[in-house]
């Protein structure tokens, strides 16, 4: 049994009403009984057992039911999660009456009046989430109804004035270490907090038609400013985590290493340049993320900081991007590394821990069955490199 089977079969018989971490909840697709139904359902069909759908089946039902009790509408632990589950898996007549509720509580909170949680913009807990939904909706009206209102919130989002950033973290949302170093507020430069989520999610608006000058402006802005921030080291172009609002307090090491991450790094912000450049037709994005993905290869496995398997800031999300250059590119430079990377977290699997993967760098849940930080991302990441079946579970990283 290969790594990512054997996953699997550990995944499918995690019990519907369990909590096997400190961060378990079943709505969650991140740390979650949804995001396991996710997982389940890809590695059935690339060729696992088809039993692991049923047990898929299991633990989305608990999920969408807790998700009636009220949640959030964001896309990694609330409603927009469960509808992203529901519309990229095929669970028939039932599934099709949840996603039309889904689109009609998020389409409310969308149009209300109120503004409470629609300047949050990023792809875990705002707006670039509830978009990658709305992304897998483009069968339905309302899914065209959904995207076009997150695309208006997301162009009439803060700006700083006399700059070219216009979704800043204020000081009460900079989040984990960052709020040490950024006392003031900051212009995050991760996929998962900051800026590359809208631009990415704006550029595949527009290449599915929702276009006008001002998107144009706004992915352009984007794109040049994140450019404009980088910090390259011995081996190219990177990236830091953040950077200082005008007039604000920074770190007084800005040039220091940054992980290779999907979350954080050169991996998700190239990755953000590469799909606006795509939209917009600028060689000169692409060829950026292009060299700027030699660069984070160059680098050793100690400036990546990509020890933990997870997709979120480990292996299989720098793996999974990879795989996705190649398909995108047909380099040879991806596909080498990505045959690289897939060794890499190979080499972490342990048939003696719970779910064969654990969580090295975070404190507690080193066994954790999770789609975004476990041992189910790392599945994913291995599935896909290894099968021609579309990888639709990664709509919800923005990457593709």
């Amino acid at each position: 049994m290969d790594a990512a089977a054997a996953v699997a079969s550990r995944l499918a018989v995690i019990p519907p009403d369990s909590a096997p971490t400190q961060r378990w909840g079943p709505v969650s697709l991140a740390e979650g009984g949804s995001g396991i139904a996710l997982t389940l359902d890809y590695l059935a069909a690339t060729g696992g057992d088809p039993a692991w759908v049923g047990a898929g089946r299991a633990l989305f039902r608990t999920a969408a039911h807790a998700a009636q009790a009220g949640s959030a509408p964001n896309l990694f632990d609330g409603l927009a999660g469960i509808g992203f589950v529901a519309a990229t898996t095929d669970g028939g007549a039932a599934y099709r009456r949840l996603l039309a509720s889904v689109d009609r509580t998020l389409l409310d909170w969308l149009r209300a009046d109120d503004t409470a949680g629609r300047d949050e913009f990023d792809v875990v807990s705002g707006l670039a989430g509830v978009g990658a939904y709305f992304l897998r909706r483009l069968d339905e009206p309302s899914g065209w109804g959904g995207l076009t209102a997150v695309v208006d919130r997301l162009l009439a989002g803060a700006t700083v004035a006399g700059t070219a950033v216009r979704w800043p973290t204020p000081p009460d949302r900079v989040i984990g270490p960052l709020s040490d170093v950024f006392p003031d507020g900051c212009v995050n430069c991760g996929m998962a907090h900051g800026v590359p989520a809208p631009l990415a999610l704006l550029a595949l608006a527009w290449r599915h038609g929702i276009q006008g000058d001002r998107m144009w402006c706004a992915i352009e802005g984007a794109a040049e400013w994140l450019l404009a921030a980088r910090t390259d080291d011995r081996w190219g172009p990177n990236w830091p985590a953040a950077v200082a609002l005008p007039g604000g307090r920074g770190p007084t090491d800005p040039d220091r290493p940054t992980r290779a991450g999907w979350c954080y790094g050169t991996p998700g912000v190239s990755r953000a340049l590469w799909l606006a450049g795509a939209a917009l037709g600028r060689d000169d994005w692409r060829d950026k993320a292009l060299e700027s993905m030699a660069a984070v290869y160059r680098r050793p496995a100690e400036v990546r900081q990509t020890c933990s398997p997870g997709l979120c800031h480990g292996a299989s999300g720098l793996l999974h991007i990879t795989a996705r250059f190649f398909a995108d590119t047909g380099d040879d430079l991806f596909r080498r590394n990505a045959v690289a990377l897939a060794e890499e977290l190979l080499s972490t699997f342990d048939p003696q821990t719970a779910y064969g993967f654990q969580n090295f760098d975070r404190g507690g849940d080193f066994d954790n069955p999770g789609f975004l930080d476990g041992a189910a991302g790392a599945a994913l990441a291995l599935a896909a490199a290894a099968s021609s079946a579309p990888p639709r579970w990664d709509g919800a990283l923005l990457i593709a």
